[in-house]
């Protein structure tokens, strides 16, 4: 046990953890250089499109320093304030911990928190200072800080850069030499602690343990303490990073555990495992529970997915200990969950998790705060939903959470700080001067902290500021709900808490934003914001107006029709001969041709229009009767102008042809925004018009089939174009299409620079878009009996899940721009084949706004 070392990673969030666990694997022969890559722990997704680390990483490595071997066991550990428990978790599994700080940057307020962490803990700290490499470092600046703001000595801190490999030699020298070996003894009882847990398809709870005393080996039987259950134990090893098994694990190891656990919470973190035999051993402290600070309600776009959801909930719950959740039933959006989270990154993180990792769609209200409310007869309770707050008289008072916010920021920022912390009902504690740096201390409602203070704050601070906080306690304050009524109608998921003095201005901006967001219906939609009984603030979204009405062909044949009538009426109620009024003369031509012009504005339109051809059908049709009842035969020719043509296009529009509008770039370079298509609905089965009624199922879908469908959770027609068939397996590998580990031929044809518009979203949820010029490159595809053509932009870096195996009943289907396709993995991804319209079977026209002349030179078959 002398030559083992348990050590973590610690550090502010970008100082530069990940890339340091890089070198020590790559120094220590973890990988080869073949199998290394940049942030080899950074194993999600989500990690390395947002720079961050979430999840702590165990890695086992070999280090040789004057022919003794020692064994480093190490993690990596996130450096967000949102996962300090997972940094807390790591520690204790430890007797030491690399402080890494930025030679450039400095000491920041993350570094301080982490680093007392591990000192509370009892660890041998070891600071090291990193990016030694840029022009802009200052390592003696920086030891200076370490020495004047944490309290440890940074005489002899290693200077390391992780990018280059500089100095790690030296830093795994000061590292075996200060952090001293784990206590503990292999010849007593066993006693492991689980650090951590997630759950696998295959083997059931996989747990990370570090053994403190005796020792676990393959086929031995052991105890969880808090279940009391026993269990054999499968599979035991270590990481390298690669998963390597061994027979046995003594004390001051860690390593991962198989036991064949297929309750999800059968293995808890900070539980202990003890040796089965032996009844009197005590169990380790543990872990200090985690109350949630940040609170919001996720629901289901689809109601059926409501049992989907709540199972990936409860599977990564064990991989995250620190959320919390709760069954919740909201009148607008039906049944979810009201989720507790560290923080609002934390919040993010786990959506977008819930939301790759299981295939799920989910809607999430407005994050808020836990609050205290004194009622009137004496009692306290605890809420942290606007619903639960009781009636205006039962209220006493409401407390809300008071953190401690330290920040630092260069001296040159110091005043904007402060006058942006003011804004948020801060209250000024402290000020302290470190050289250039200035760390300042508020007491600010944790409310004001969790929403957009960070963006804010680092905007002021153009990115220099780091903040830290911690909850100091509830507080009287001056709070008072605000409800929103959509169309007459309370919404319950979107009411919210807020300050008395802030309420009308938070009013007027949720109804502002909710007029943007709301799409326009066929009426006027008011959007109201009342505090108690009283409106504060409105908004209206107005109603659309129609695009057939508003279409120029579609009001000169209306006007022209009118003409034709009421010369027709007037002729009669005059007497005058019909040889007489050229107009009604040739009603039954005019009426024919003013009646297929409305006939081709309707049909051009896009949208579902069956239901006005089949009562303009009718309507002619009752008055072709009235003509023959009379036996007037200017009615009678005037009718038949209308009717024939009318139900032509009825019958033609509801059961053959309908015209689709392309709404998006997803389909280029083939199709672009604008074109119109003839979409064949005889093409897979007769449907009886707007009902869905199958008639006659005919021929399903075959690969590379352009198809015109509508998703389940959302009622709009999409274009795309079909990949996969009921049981096929889906790969996207570098943006290569594989098909049952078959790829779709591909052969390039040609590049060209274009300038797209693309669009960002911020932390914040903030959406911003800006011209880029970019190099695309073409392929055609061959698929099936159908050579298409697509476009890739080159180093586009497009995340996709690593496969999908399409179900039965459903087929696959992907945009034609390959860089826009990963909304069908995520907003599309499989089709009910009841759910198709048709086969886009022709171009017949481009017209791409209404004020634009359409044009004829892309006519011809989609391919």
């Amino acid at each position: 046990m002398k030559n083992i070392r348990n050590f973590s990673v610690i550090a502010h969030i970008d100082h530069g953890k990940s890339t340091l666990s890089d070198r020590l694997i790559e120094f220590c022969g973890g990988l080869t250089a073949r199998e290394m890559s940049e942030q080899i722990l950074d194993s999600m997704d989500i990690e390395r499109e947002r720079g961050i680390t979430i999840k702590a990483q165990a890695v086992t490595l070999e280090y040789k320093k004057d022919d003794v071997s020692y064994q480093l066991n190490f993690i990596d550990t996130p450096g967000h304030v949102d996962f300090s428990y997972e940094v807390s978790r790591s520690l204790s599994a430890c007797e030491g911990a690399l402080l890494v700080v930025d030679g450039s940057q400095g000491v920041e307020a993350q570094t301080l928190a982490n680093c007392y962490t591990a000192v509370d803990q009892g660890l041998e700290v070891v600071p090291v200072i990193n990016k030694i490499d840029l022009p802009q470092a200052e390592p003696e600046r920086v030891k200076k800080e370490i020495e004047d703001m944490i309290g440890i000595n940074a005489e002899t801190a290693p200077l390391v850069s992780a990018k280059t490999g500089l100095g790690i030699e030296e830093l795994l020298d000061e590292l075996v030499s200060n952090i001293p070996p784990p206590e503990g003894s292999p010849t007593e009882p066993l006693q492991a602690l689980i650090v951590d847990s997630w759950f696998d398809s295959y083997l059931g709870v996989v747990s990370l343990i570090r053994i403190k005393n005796g020792t676990i080996k393959t086929g031995q039987k052991f105890k969880i303490h808090s279940t009391g259950q026993s269990h054999n134990v499968d599979e035991i090893g270590i990481f390298s990073p690669k998963k390597i098994k061994k027979q046995i694990l003594s004390a001051g190891e860690v390593g991962y555990l198989v036991a064949g656990i297929k309750n999800i919470k059968g293995a808890p973190v900070g539980d202990t495992i003890l040796d089965v035999s032996n009844e009197s051993i005590e169990p380790l402290p543990g872990f200090k529970k985690v109350n949630p600070k940040v609170f919001a309600s996720m629901f289901t776009v689809n109601s059926d997915d409501y049992e989907r959801f709540r199972d990936a909930l409860s599977k990564l719950i064990l991989n995250d200990s620190s959320l919390v959740y709760e069954p919740e039933v909201s009148d607008a959006l039906g049944f979810g969950f009201r989720c507790g989270f560290l923080g609002t990154l934390h919040m993010e993180v786990i959506r977008e998790r819930l939301e790759r990792e299981y295939d799920l769609d989910l809607i999430s209200t407005a994050p808020s705060v836990e609050y205290e409310v004194l009622k009137t007869d004496g009692e306290i309770i605890k809420i942290d939903n606007p619903s639960q707050l009781p009636v205006p008289n039962d209220i006493d008072e409401i407390r809300e959470p008071i953190v401690n916010t330290t920040i630092l920021t260069p001296n040159e920022y110091v005043g904007s700080v402060i006058t942006l912390c003011t804004s948020k009902r801060g209250v000024q504690k402290d000020m302290t001067y470190f050289g250039n740096q200035v760390s300042i201390v508020f007491e600010m409602p944790l409310s004001a902290v969790i929403v957009d203070f960070f963006d804010q704050i680092k905007s002021s601070t153009k990115g220099f500021a780091s903040i830290e906080y911690s909850l100091i306690g509830f507080f009287k304050s001056e709070l008072t709900k605000i409800d929103i009524l959509i169309n007459n109608q309370k919404i319950d998921a979107l009411s919210m808490i807020v300050h008395k003095s802030f309420s009308t201005q938070k009013a007027r901006e949720i109804a502002s934003n909710l007029q943007k967001l709301i799409p326009r219906q066929m009426f006027d939609v008011p959007i109201q914001v009342a505090l108690g009984s009283k409106i504060i603030s409105r908004e209206t979204v107005k109603a659309q107006e129609s695009k057939l009405i508003s279409d120029p062909i579609f009001i000169i044949s209306v006007i022209g029709m009118t003409f034709v009538l009421g010369s027709w009426i007037k002729s009669v109620i005059n007497n005058e001969s019909n040889e007489n009024n050229f107009v009604v003369k040739n009603s039954s031509s005019l009426s024919t041709i003013f009646g297929l012009l409305m006939l081709y504005s309707i049909f051009v339109n896009a949208g579902d229009l069956g239901i006005v051809l089949l009562i303009a059908s009718i309507v002619s049709l009752i008055v072709l009767l009235i003509g023959f009842v009379v036996k007037n035969e200017v009615i009678l020719s005037t009718s038949r102008g209308y009717f024939i043509p009318i139900f032509l296009i009825f019958i033609l529009r509801t059961f053959i042809y309908e015209p689709y509008q392309i709404p998006s770039g997803s389909m280029m370079p083939g199709l672009k925004v604008g074109d119109f298509l003839l979409v064949d609905k005889n093409s897979y089965g007769y449907k009886v018009n707007r009902i869905g009624l199958p008639i006659r199922d005919n021929n399903n879908p075959e690969y590379g089939d352009v198809v015109v469908f509508v998703p389940q959770h959302n009622p709009v027609p999409y274009v795309k174009r079909l990949i996969g068939k009921p049981g096929d397996v889906i790969r996207i590998i570098n943006k290569q299409v594989y098909v049952n580990g078959e790829p779709i031929a591909k052969t390039f044809v040609k590049s060209q620079e274009e300038t797209i518009t693309k669009r960002y979203r911020d932390l914040s949820g903030n959406i911003t878009q800006r011209e880029q010029d970019v190099i695309v490159d073409l392929f055609y595809e061959k698929h099936g009996d159908k050579t298409y053509i697509v476009r890739n932009i080159r180093n586009e870096n497009i995340q996709y899940p690593s496969e999908w195996e399409v179900p039965q009943g459903h087929f696959f289907v992907m945009g034609d721009n390959r860089d826009n396709s990963n909304d069908s993995t995520k907003d599309v991804g499989f089709v009910p084949r009841e759910n198709f319209f048709g086969e886009a079977s022709y171009l017949f026209m481009t017209w791409e706004c209404w004020t634009c002349l359409p044009y004829f030179s892309r006519v011809g078959k989609i391919n």
